[in-house]
């Protein structure tokens, strides 16, 4: 009986237990509000630090306060306290009378504005503490007055006592702002009297950079560089950052390169791990067709993957449009895919616990996005982007959405100019051939379809005001089906953009909110961008016109890619059309000829901007390519003669000396980047002077053939033979490092 008593308790107790945690259990119950606070905090992107402005006026305050205050303190003569000059500048003068008395051997005693205690302790620093020398010189440099910032470092050492790291550091950036290297190096040398700190190197080397221009390889900012690092003393990564974005932005094969090679150099031998504002720039430099014709998309994804998988570094919405840049710009399709898919993990996957995401596209994400979907075709995409960006930047000022972010998807020059180009390369599903003809009526493709042999629906008229259209044109869900459609969006796009360059006078006052293109500046790029859309959809007879009056209408000159993309459609005309092509090609080189030889003689020229060798060598092609189909093959070998006569194959081989810190020899240690991502192979030489290859005069060769002009095939082989030995020996020299070969008798003869 006892036995059963002490098993009842225990169940009893176990029943106990049981419902007390079933209590507790109940108990933990969390309300909706907590929960959504929880998950707020887990899902939280990490606040980024913004400046404290208000710190740097109370600190200018504070600065001014205190000279004051110290002159009030040293300065027993009133007079001087109460002149016009600067404080800073009086007691400068008080403080330089006070060092002249020291060096004379008076003591402080004998100084005004000095105590008992002052003379006891025997050093001018119980005077003037450092927080005050540093007051003094903040107040120096807020009247941009350097020269007395430097008189104040002076003060100090004759003092006997050393200037603190702030405020060398205060005037040495002062320098640098001034982009004055000399001045700066000789700072250094009178001021900097122990090993410079990490700041002190970044600085000097940033005034060595600030003191050429921006398109001008830096080579004194590298060489000093290398120069620390050959003293063991490694500049900080964002002087290695600095560096490599300008080398990014000079326009130069070489240097893109260069600063592929600095980037891998840094990981070698000072910073292993870039961060996130390197990455950033090394992604958006695949991009860059400097290198490669298509990018590198590859190794975009590559250093994207490494970022974010290895080393664990959130990306930015910089990151992500940079990487989508470099797969855009490939216009291979699995790469484009792949851009609109990091598009859409960048909107997605980073959303808070309100769904809110914590990126927001800007129009270089939009732009990027463009970029690919117009090397594909993809009119409809490129459509979507256009409308999600007049849609974002109608909301400026509205309780939709911030103004600052708005301001950032506001519609310019370079998004209309992909959108046209997207127009140009997009082919409608339409055909004549898909139309079914009916006895006794009117063909229905030439009903249905405006293909480019026939008219279009509506030209553009000449004066600039007809460009402006009464009504807007809203489009239809479904993409342009005909080439004739197509010609009417690009129309009624650019006729608006006109149109919003004045909303007041045009749309009325009312609608100036509306004018989503008034961010839009009409450019040569934007012309030629919408011309193209004509020269791949409209009749000869139309975009021959437009190219004749579309620049003055609009106010704009001619660039040298006008005249490469005209004469080039020329080029691809076919039957009839020939005849009218060539009549608009002889005008075109007509207007060229004058800007070729002003570029090539070095003289200033207002006709045709941008103008290079590689655009020259295109307008040349293809006006013997033209002047070849229509079998005038006398004009042709004329045009071939003045080119090698202007252009001789002899000054292809004057290649430009190698630079030591391009030197390819293999080295532990050197002042140049010890190691290499990209041989001198890989480098395209952009400085090679206007050539001829036999792929580019192939068609006036197979006309000499036909015609049996033996004579002028002979020259035209020697053309292309002789351009190509002088690439040959030019490449060689490059790789040897060497002058080129002087030229043989044999080839200097028969040129």
């Amino acid at each position: 009986m006892a036995t059963m008593t002490l098993f009842e308790e225990n169940v009893l107790r176990l029943k106990r237990a049981a419902e007390g945690e079933a209590t507790a259990t109940n108990n933990l119950s969390y309300t909706e509000e907590e929960i959504m606070t929880l998950y707020e905090d887990l899902l939280a992107s990490p606040a980024e630090e913004e400046p404290d402005v208000q710190t740097a006026i109370d600190e200018s305050e504070s600065a001014s306060q205190t000279v004051i205050a110290v002159m009030r303190r040293l300065c027993q003569n009133q007079a001087e306290i109460s002149t016009t000059e600067p404080p800073h500048r009086v007691l400068l003068k008080h403080l330089e009378k006070i060092a002249t008395g020291m060096d004379n051997g008076d003591t402080l005693t004998e100084l005004p504005g000095s105590t008992t205690m002052e003379a006891q302790s025997g050093n001018i620093t119980t005077i003037v503490t450092e927080r005050e020398w540093t007051a003094i010189i903040h107040e120096c440099l807020s009247h941009s007055d350097i020269a007395s910032a430097e008189r104040v470092l002076s003060l100090i050492q004759r003092f006997n006592s050393e200037p603190s790291e702030e405020s060398l550091n205060l005037v040495l950036g002062a320098h640098v702002m001034k982009g004055d290297a000399s001045r700066v190096d000789k700072f250094v040398e009178r001021f900097l009297t122990g090993l410079p700190t990490e700041r002190q190197r970044d600085l000097h080397i940033k005034a060595h950079l600030h003191s050429q221009p921006p398109t001008v390889f830096p080579t004194k900012a590298l060489q000093l560089l290398h120069n620390y690092e050959g003293r063991n003393l490694v500049p900080p990564q964002k002087t290695y950052s600095r560096l490599i974005g300008r080398l990014l932005h000079i326009n130069s094969s070489v240097a893109q390169a260069h600063a592929w090679d600095l980037f891998s150099h840094m990981r070698y031998v000072a910073h292993t791990i870039p961060d996130a504002n390197l990455f950033t720039k090394m992604i958006c430099a695949c991009a860059s067709t400097s290198i490669s014709p298509s990018g590198e998309p590859e190794r975009a994804l590559d250093l994207f993957t490494e970022m974010t998988v290895d080393h664990q570094i959130p990306p930015a919405v910089e990151t992500y449009t940079a990487t989508i840049l470099a797969c855009a710009r490939s216009g291979r399709k699995e790469y484009v895919h792949e851009a609109f898919r990091l598009a859409k993990e960048m909107l997605d996957c980073h959303r808070d616990a309100r769904g809110i995401s914590a990126f927001s596209p800007d129009a270089k994400f939009y732009t990027a996005l463009l970029q690919g979907a117009k090397r594909i075709g993809d009119l409809r995409r490129v459509r979507w982007i256009l409308a999600e960006m007049v849609r974002g930047s109608l909301e400026v000022g509205t309780e939709n959405q911030d103004v600052a972010i708005a301001e950032d998807v506001i519609v310019k020059s370079s998004t209309m100019m992909h959108v046209f180009h997207a127009y140009a390369t997009y082919k409608p599903p339409f055909k004549p051939s898909m139309a079914v003809i009916v006895d006794g009526q009117k063909n229905a493709a030439e009903e249905l379809s405006s293909a480019p042999g026939d008219e279009p629906s509506q030209q553009l008229k000449s004066p600039r005001e007809e460009l402006i259209p009464e009504e807007h044109t809203s489009f239809a869900q479904v993409p342009p089906q005909t080439h004739a459609e197509v010609v009417q969006e690009a129309e009624a796009l650019f006729s608006r953009i006109i149109a919003d360059q004045r909303p007041g006078s045009v749309l009325g006052d009312e609608s100036a909110a509306e004018a989503v293109f008034r961010h839009v500046t009409l450019s040569p790029t934007l012309v030629n961008a919408y011309l193209s859309v004509h020269y791949a959809h409209s009749p000869t007879k139309v975009w021959s016109n437009l190219f004749k009056t579309l620049f003055a209408q609009v106010g704009v000159s001619k660039s040298a890619w006008s005249y490469v993309e005209l004469l080039e459609r020329c080029v691809r005309a076919k039957g009839a059309e020939r005849i009218m092509a060539l009549q608009v090609a002889e005008e075109a080189w007509a207007e060229w000829s004058p800007g070729e030889t002003a570029w090539r003689e070095g003289l200033s020229n207002n006709t045709v901007t941008e103008i290079n060798a590689r655009l020259v060598e295109r307008v040349n092609v293809a006006m013997i390519r033209m002047l070849a189909l229509v079998r005038q093959l006398d004009r042709a070998m004329e045009h071939v003669r003045a080119f090698v006569q202007a252009y001789p194959s002899s000054a292809i081989r004057e290649a430009k000396e190698k630079s030591p810190l391009q030197s390819t020899r293999t080295s532990l240690l050197g002042a140049r980047p010890l190691v290499r991502l990209i041989s001198t192979v890989d480098v395209p030489d952009d400085t090679v002077p206007p050539l001829l290859t036999f792929t580019e005069l192939e068609a006036l060769h197979h006309r000499l053939v036909v015609t049996k002009r033996v004579a002028d095939i002979k020259y035209l082989k020697w053309v292309c033979v002789s351009y190509e030995a002088a690439l040959r020996a030019r490449r060689d020299a490059a790789m040897l490092g060497q002058p080129p070969a002087p030229q043989s008798s044999k080839m200097t003869a028969q040129g």
